[in-house]
């Protein structure tokens, strides 16, 4: 990143990246992704999202994973340990996308899996969202929209504004040609305007997440691929990232009769300089916080000594 496009992002939330992906790049994928709508999406169908898989498509996909038109932004913002977390792509071919138009995200109120902040010299996000053009988005045309600068909003964002069939001023439209990807955290406040371009709307949406993080439950794979071992690293689940400081979760007996009993085990952990939750805790800080607290039927300390999952583990 350079120094203007740290400013950028961290006052508006989002970046686009002209040419994050080549000619070349841009026709394999489409390929691919016409075989899939040939075969899956009927021709009254308006939208559709391919979601989890997309690896198992083609070695293409698996190319993106470490794409080195955008890794840098990725290790800027997520550390060099980032992790891919979910992939999927939209083709949208007229009217609203498969989530609808409505805005979602914000930095108020707090999400621990979704949130952004500065600390010490350097920006923090959870999940890290890198969207690219498979075909053109023009200014009339719809697709991205976002609230800049929403990312760090100490208010709630007006429930009345979030539908995007009747989009507000403040609320910008994102466009470029095939081959441009946006860059934005998910603590930013965004959504897909109606589309009522002439062709249809294909935008692939790579996640990913801090290495010890994590939004989705179900971790991409790429079996039967050429990966690399860069690559590898990038697909691990969070609990991987820290192999040094293992420790064996126990399942708690806990019942309605016979509470959790909170032991204090001893956890050796590894430094970290990712905050948990986004509180600017490191991991070794974060341990006495958690303090083998039982969440979800598991110690809320796991293996890794990192955040555990959406829907489970300690709230920091």
């Amino acid at each position: 990143m350079t120094d203007q496009e740290r400013y950028l992002f961290d006052l508006q939330g989002y970046l686009v990246v002209p040419d994050a992906l080549t000619a070349g790049q841009v026709a394999s994928l489409n390929v691919l992704l016409d075989e899939r709508i040939a075969g899956e999406m009927a021709p009254e169908e308006t939208t559709r999202r391919w979601f989890l898989d997309l690896l198992s498509w083609g070695q293409p996909f698996v190319d993106l994973l470490d794409n080195p038109r955008v890794e840098p932004y990725l290790a800027e913002v997520l550390g060099d340990g980032f992790r891919a977390d979910h992939l999927y792509v939209d083709v949208i071919r007229r009217g609203l996308s498969p989530i609808g138009a409505t805005l979602h995200g914000g930095g108020t109120p707090f999400d621990r899996v979704n949130f952004y902040d500065f600390r010490n010299g350097r920006m923090y996000s959870g999940l890290f969202v890198v969207a690219y053009n498979l075909a053109d988005v023009g200014p009339e045309d719809g697709g991205f929209a976002c609230v800049p600068g929403s990312h760090k909003s100490n208010y709630p964002f007006p429930a009345e504004w979030r539908d995007l069939t009747d989009r507000q001023p403040f609320v910008e439209r994102i466009t470029g040609p095939a081959g441009t990807a946006v860059l934005f955290t998910e603590a930013l406040t965004h959504g897909p305007l109606p589309w009522s371009g002439a062709h249809e709307r294909r935008t692939l949406f790579y996640k990913y997440h801090h290495r010890g993080g994590a939004w989705s439950h179900n971790y991409p794979v790429a079996d039967g691929l050429t990966v690399t071992e860069r690559q590898r690293r990038i697909l691990q689940p969070p609990s991987k990232h820290y192999r040094d400081a293992r420790r064996t979760t126990r399942p708690c007996q806990a019942s309605s009769t016979a509470p959790c009993q909170r032991v204090a085990l001893p956890v050796k952990i590894a430094p970290s300089r990712f905050p948990l939750g986004g509180v600017g805790l490191t991991i070794p800080e974060a341990i006495d916080t958690v303090a083998n607290d039982c969440v979800g039927g598991y110690d809320a300390v796991t293996e890794s000594g990192g955040e555990l999952g959406r829907g489970a583990g300690p709230i920091l």
